[in-house]
């Protein structure tokens, strides 16, 4: 379940990786690069807010009782890969400069220190031990394709936009793990709220531009047609 992030950005990663290229090599490469990383990031981390959101009522309607006691690793889990997602869209920069040595060092990398930490943290805390090692993994990997990939070659990123997004997206995490619901019911309309929160979060701290916007009215209007 937690593995669902990777699989919903595969399709953006499919997209850029076959447009990057041409992408990277017009004259406003930075600010297209700019904004898809912010679509990259978005993509990412509205999936594993859903998971993190969903998987509680989920499970309780979906697995076992005996099952439901994995819940808690979904979003570690789910959180690890969306971290990976985005340190892979940086790391295609590797191969645009024709450096693809550097994200195979990157890639060899990660894989020693999931290797040494799974064979540290596993036999100790079990499932809990594999879950942190691979969130550390993808952490290190991300931190390092963010430095290496920046000192290649400057870009730059809509930080505003993406502090918003993230403001959001910590509001409702802190207020999801502060109330807990023990009833099924209540627990999948708390978390349909939190869910619904999100985009409008996003809209009353004008994450979008001013053309998105635009686009999601007329998207708004077509659908009420």
């Amino acid at each position: 379940i937690g593995m669902l992030v990777a699989v919903a950005h595969s399709s953006f990663h499919t997209y850029w990786t076959s447009q990057m290229y041409g992408i990277l090599q017009r004259e406003d490469a930075e600010s297209v690069f700019a904004r898809l990383f912010t679509y990259s990031v978005l993509l990412a981390s509205s999936v594993t807010l859903a998971v993190t959101l969903l998987s509680g009522p989920g499970l309780r309607i979906l697995v076992a009782r005996d099952f439901q006691a994995a819940g808690p690793l979904i979003p570690v889990i789910a959180a690890a890969n969306g971290i990976r997602v985005i340190g892979e869209f940086l790391r295609s920069r590797f191969v645009v400069a024709g450096r693809p040595d550097y994200k195979a060092w990157c890639d060899w990398m990660g894989m020693a220190i999931c290797a040494v930490l799974y064979f540290l943290l596993i036999p100790r805390y079990g499932m809990w031990g594999g879950a942190v090692a691979t969130i550390i993994t993808f952490v290190v990997m991300g931190t390092v394709s963010v430095v290496t990939t920046y000192r290649m070659s400057a870009y730059r990123v809509e930080g505003g936009r993406l502090l918003k997004l993230g403001t959001v997206i910590a509001t409702i995490l802190i207020l999801y793990y502060s109330v807990p619901v023990s009833s099924l019911v209540l627990q999948i309309g708390w978390c349909s709220l939190l869910l619904a929160l999100f985009p409008a979060g996003l809209w009353v701290l004008e994450f979008p531009t001013p053309g998105e916007r635009q686009a999601v009215w007329s998207a708004a209007r077509k659908t009420g047609k």
